[in-house]
């Protein structure tokens, strides 16, 4: 007694593995949904933070594409939400492995279910059959059995409580019901019309309700296992991919023996060599039908009446005899090891095929969407258009640098020969200011055209550009001749008397004496016999050519930061935002 109740736990300890494993991983499955969706709003969050202040063509079409991607993370959400919201609603089944019994009419399979239910039926061999409580004391509780109605109007469809307490045999061949009851929170065991069932809407609806199954129970009879059309069955059932396990039911005989003196009948097991050739069969003629090899399916022997027997009469070995320990312990670790394969696949699938979707774009539940790797692509195409622009900007700048050195050096010279009158005059002019000028105002000009054209702007504005001044020292002066000449002059020097007669006169009449003599100095005359414009003219020649250089590349360094340095940053976090949310929902990604 003891050893068949340790069969049973045994059982129900897999199916509640089985049952943890699905909650588990539900749980994952709703954080994931939850984990994607939050994901999507941070995003949608950030990228409302990102601004753009400049007013050029590249920063309008930067603006309507954050615009797109505002608009797109909110079409995200509704997406997730109705994809989510309009799966079909977590029924009764989805937390349980769904097993339907299949099979032609009369192999058992009503029978087969009560006793995994731990039930018996009021009608059949009640003298080989266990009572109620003798049932509940090794299976525990009856659970609560369900009809599920598919044939009728949509209004009547669903599922009720059932007035049976156990499947009731030949019910479901004569009805469109599916009957069906949960074990132990983790096994919901249908039982379905028969393949051949005296209706052809209900065997179809067998063959239609098995779509629907995680694992499909596949039982056929000890005295004609394996028919044709079970054969075909199976076959079908492969092809959907659908786990199947073969229960060869009633793989038991009557022996005759003497009791007190009478013959009677004695139910007893197939040999285990009849069981195991019966089984090889089974499976060597799928594989024939099917052409091909499968190597994990399993057929196994039962009798029901034996284990019922057993119970009954608390025969252990009687028990062992049916097959049903071997039954249940495969049944519990098909159940147990591959519940979340089994059941989990589907949303699993779907969780991991919403992220591909996010990330690759096309179809989320009803709605088109565009992925992030499209977004993330075009990011990176408007980034390399910029490059190539300012590429091509370059190299016009750098192209016009003899244009606006022709440009200037005219107005320079011009400005330099008006100079130069001014110096016939004697005047000086310094010309720093204006030639400067003059370089800032043509090579300002010139470029403005030239990448305007290359922007497909009318008009280009060099914001915070400063004004020139690589140009010094060109002030424009007269030049100075000399002329040197001897100057005669006639001065009178006062002299003392001479001979007797001057020294009375002097003496006596107080007379002063005075001489002319004529003296030469050298006298030097300057005057303007020109200017030093050509000079000036020559080092203008040279300090204009390399300073326009540098000028043109102060304007592109200018260009860069006022045109493209906002756009390339926002765009640059763009991407890494759009990088960030995809990092985050490939983490939700269950293996």
């Amino acid at each position: 007694m003891k050893e068949i109740k340790q069969y049973i736990r045994n059982f129900d300890e897999q199916i509640e593995i089985a049952h943890q494993q699905m909650q588990n991983t539900f749980l994952k499955i709703s954080t994931a949904d939850e984990n994607i969706r939050s994901a999507i709003q941070n995003f949608q969050k950030n990228i409302e933070k990102l601004t753009i202040t400049n007013d050029n063509r590249y920063s309008k079409e930067l603006q309507n594409f954050l615009r797109k991607c505002q608009n797109n993370s909110q079409e995200w959400c509704a997406s997730i939400d109705a994809f989510i919201d309009g799966r079909e609603f977590v029924n009764q089944f989805e937390r349980s492995i769904l097993v339907v019994v299949f099979g032609n009419v009369n192999v058992g399979k009503s029978s087969v279910g009560n006793l995994i239910a731990g039930v018996v039926t009021p009608d059949g061999k009640n003298d080989i059959k266990p009572d109620k409580e003798r049932m509940e004391e090794y299976f525990g509780p009856a659970p609560e059995f369900y009809e599920y109605d598919l044939a009728g109007s949509k209004k009547a469809q669903g599922a009720r409580k059932s007035e049976n307490l156990y499947f009731k045999e030949g019910y479901v061949e004569t009805t469109a019901n599916i009957q069906y009851y949960t074990r132990n929170k983790g096994l919901t065991w249908t039982d379905s019309p028969g393949i051949c069932s005296v209706t052809k809407q209900n065997g179809d609806l067998a063959k239609k309700y098995v779509e629907f199954a995680d694992m499909v129970i596949f039982v056929t009879t000890s005295s004609s296992p394996a028919k044709f059309d079970e054969l075909q069955e199976l076959k079908n059932l492969f092809s959907k991919k659908k786990k199947v396990l073969i229960l060869i039911n009633k793989s038991d005989k009557n022996r005759k023996d003497e009791v007190d003196g009478k013959i009677i009948s004695i139910l007893c097991p197939k040999s285990d060599e009849d069981r195991k050739k019966q089984e090889q069969y089974a499976k060597e003629a799928f594989e024939r039908e099917a052409g091909i090899e499968v190597s994990d399916l399993d057929a196994i022997s039962v009798s029901t009446l034996l284990a019922l027997k057993g119970i009954k009469d608390q025969n252990v070995q009687e028990f062992d005899n049916s097959g049903f320990p071997r039954f249940l312990k495969k049944l519990g670790e098909i159940c147990s090891k591959n519940a979340v394969e089994l059941k989990m696949s589907a949303p699993r699938n779907r969780i991991n095929s919403m992220i591909d979707e996010l990330i690759k774009g096309g179809s989320l539940g009803e709605r088109k969407i565009v992925g992030i790797s499209e977004y993330k692509e075009q990011m990176r195409q408007m980034l390399k258009e910029m490059q190539q622009i300012k590429e091509g900007m370059a190299k016009a700048a750098n192209d016009s640098i003899p244009q606006i050195t022709t440009q200037v050096m005219n107005e320079v010279i011009a400005s330099i020969q008006d100079a130069s009158q001014n110096a016939r005059s004697g005047k000086k002019t310094l010309l720093d200011t204006q030639m400067n000028a003059i370089i800032t105002k043509v090579t300002i000009e010139v470029l403005q055209e030239q990448f305007g054209s290359i922007l497909q702007e009318e008009s280009i504005k060099f914001n915070g550009l400063p004004q020139f001044k690589g140009i010094s020292g060109m002030e424009i002066m007269p030049t100075m001749e000399n002329i040197s000449r001897t100057v005669y002059d006639v001065r009178e020097y006062a002299r003392a008397p001479q001979g007797l007669l001057e020294h009375l006169e002097h003496w006596i009449l107080k007379t002063n004496f005075t001489e002319t003599k004529i003296i030469s100095r050298e006298v030097t005359d300057s005057f303007v016999n020109g200017d030093n414009a050509s000079a000036i003219t020559d080092k203008a020649i040279q300090q204009v050519h390399t300073t326009i250089i540098d000028y043109v590349k102060a304007v592109m360094e200018n260009m860069h930061r006022e045109y493209f340095s906002e756009i390339e940053r926002v765009i640059k976090q763009l991407i890494e935002k759009f990088q960030l949310l995809e990092e985050s929902i490939i983490k939700e990604k269950l293996i």
